[in-house]
């Protein structure tokens, strides 16, 4: 129900703007379409630009740039330059140029709107394509968009841009607006769900989705929502069920549903899974990750929940060893992550590292000269779990699996290792070097000399021993 501003400069958009737009709530986008060109073809609306600025914001979701296209050279040819609509009109144009990623066609015609900073189009235009703006100059746009515009999504980006700069007053009156104007929208839930997840307040954010599930029933987006951050909080099966009418709706084709329903079966059975249960879930977490590599996309994700599936399945040591240099940050990240955010890496390796192979860790602390030794420290030893698997970024991926992460790095003496003296091709542009037997064999005895046998460092030389054996 639309409710008017007492001593509004403003008017309330008409119903069946409202109705378009309740439509694109729920995601009912082809409804909310024709309704929209009904409406225009009519001729009689007073304010073409809203149903115009809906259906922008509609066909750049889908990414449908061909029909982007199309709408725009309708506007176009439909400005009539003698009326004080055309500022609006050419304003929506750049909007489009915008959507479609032409953003210097989109300045150009900013630009020339330059003087008309009554309009609350060219006001938006301003300030998603105005360049060297100040914070306040942003704000004071922002501002200047809610004083006449009925448009829904004018108004919503005033507020995101409210949120943007922790402008909480300012961000609360333009919902009160939307809410007086428009009658009840999403946008509150949406900001207060996106605040609260970012913040890692799973369970508010989980209230919020819960409440844009049961208000917009239709709407796929706020259904992931609900179901992610159902399996944040453990309401396992809540987020199966959700995940699963997903699912049917997507005709299950989308990989980012598919590998969360064999996260949340997987999840689920953590206790005791049965074989039913574990089958399944490989199901879908296979399936997705078939779908993500046949779309170029990377893999990493369902190929760990695969991994953590099979862990009680030993990779067989291959009997191959490599040195692997982190550097300065790698190493801090690595001894202050807890242990369960470093327990898997994905880690450009490229073709040389296999499935079985192990990796020991270690940092630089000084350089070989003609009167000392090098010196290499050990931080940690990683086991590969899988053979090295495309990646569309970083070309050549491998899954390591932590063996131990040493309380104290164990300095290894390195002759040999001024840079001028290492190759940076092959497997040392990764910072890699592959080391045979014996120089394991001597790896065991330089730690066995720093620890003097320590007993608390027993699990260092059964892994390095292990690593040996084949």
């Amino acid at each position: 129900m639309v409710r008017n501003q007492k001593n509004s400069r403003t008017h309330g958009p008409d119903q069946e703007y409202l109705q378009a737009l309740r439509l694109y709530w729920q995601n009912e986008k082809e409804g909310a379409l024709s309704l929209l060109s009904e409406r225009l073809a009519d001729g009689k609306s007073q304010e073409p630009h809203l149903y115009y600025r809906l259906w922008i914001e509609s066909l750049a979701e889908d990414q449908d740039e061909s029909s982007l296209r199309v709408l725009q050279r309708h506007i176009q040819r439909n400005i009539n330059y003698q009326h004080p609509s055309w500022i609006g009109l050419y304003a929506l144009t750049g909007l489009i140029h915008y959507e479609l990623g032409e953003l210097e066609a989109g300045r150009i015609l900013q630009r020339k709107l330059q003087r008309h900073t009554s309009d609350p189009y060219a006001r938006e235009l301003s300030l998603v394509l105005g360049t060297d703006l100040t914070d306040d100059e942003q704000g004071q746009i922002a501002k200047g968009m809610i004083k006449t515009s009925n448009d829904y999504f004018v108004l919503r980006r005033a507020a995101l841009q409210g949120v943007r700069q922790q402008d909480t007053p300012f961000t609360s009156k333009v919902l009160t607006v939307i809410e007086e104007r428009i009658g009840e929208s999403p946008v509150g839930a949406e900001i207060g769900f996106h605040k609260q997840f970012s913040a890692k307040q799973f369970r508010k954010a989980w209230q919020f989705a819960r409440f844009l599930r049961e208000s917009f029933p239709l709407n796929s987006q706020y259904q992931f929502y609900f179901a992610y951050t159902s399996y944040l909080i453990d309401r396992n099966r809540t987020a199966l069920e959700e995940f699963l009418k997903l699912n049917r709706r997507g005709q299950e084709d989308d990989p980012d549903v598919l590998c969360m329903i064999g996260a949340t079966l997987l999840q689920g059975g953590r206790k005791s899974m049965s074989d039913k249960l574990k089958k399944r879930s490989e199901y879908y977490l296979e399936k997705a990750r078939l779908r993500l590599k046949s779309q170029g996309l990377p893999t990493d994700y369902p190929q760990e929940l695969l991994l953590r599936l099979h862990e009680t399945d030993e990779v067989p040591n291959s009997g191959r060893h490599w040195i692997v240099k982190l550097s300065a940050k790698q190493c801090y990240e690595l001894y202050h992550k807890p242990e369960h955010r470093i327990e898997y890496l994905h880690r450009a390796m490229g073709p040389y590292v296999k499935a079985g192979d192990v990796c020991m860790f270690v940092s630089e602390s000084r350089v070989a000269d003609k009167d000392d030794v090098g010196i290499w420290r050990l931080n940690a030893i990683y086991k590969a779990l899988s053979d090295p698997e495309w990646h569309p970024t970083h070309r050549w991926q491998t899954i390591l699996k932590l063996q131990m992460r040493m309380e104290v790095s164990i300095p290894l003496e390195i002759e040999g290792n001024q840079k001028d003296r290492l190759p940076d091709d092959g497997p040392h542009r990764y910072g890699l070097y592959e080391i045979d037997d014996s120089a394991m064999i001597w790896i065991e005895d330089s730690v066995r000399t720093f620890t003097l046998d320590d007993q608390s460092f027993a699990q260092v030389f059964a892994e390095l021993k292990l690593a040996r054996s084949v």
